[in-house]
Parts: C-alpha cells; structure tokens; sequence
C-alpha cells in the first residue's frame, strides 16, 4: 500500500490500505475494504469482496463467501 485512509465499512470506521493501479501485477488479489488509484478512475473494494488482477490485467471483484 501506498498510504491508509478512513473509510467507512459498515458501522465502524477502518484504516484502508491504498494501492496504485500500476503497482498491481497480474494474479494480485486484495481483500477489502481497500482502495485502487490511477490517473482516471479510483476504486473502492468494499470489505465484502475480494479484488483479484486478471491475466489481461483487468480488476475484477468477487463477493466473499
């Protein structure tokens, strides 16, 4: 990560990590809640999904079990 943020999950506040898009390398899998920043777009992953990098490099979320 890059930095913290507080962000809200749920009822309670929680430090996020954030990470840079460009850091992120193909199979990379982050559990929310973070965030993901890049020059055009920011994305939230909020702490019921999992984020993980596909091999094209597309972020893709799925909903924890």
């Amino acid at each position: 990560p890059i930095s913290r943020e507080q962000v809200q999950a749920g009822a309670r506040q929680v430090a996020a990590p954030v990470y840079n898009r460009d850091s992120i390398g193909t199979g990379a899998r982050i559990r929310g809640p973070a965030i993901v920043v890049e020059l055009s777009s920011t994305l939230y992953i909020a702490p019921q999904f999992t984020m993980r990098a596909d091999d094209c490099g597309i972020l893709r979320l799925k909903a924890a079990r």
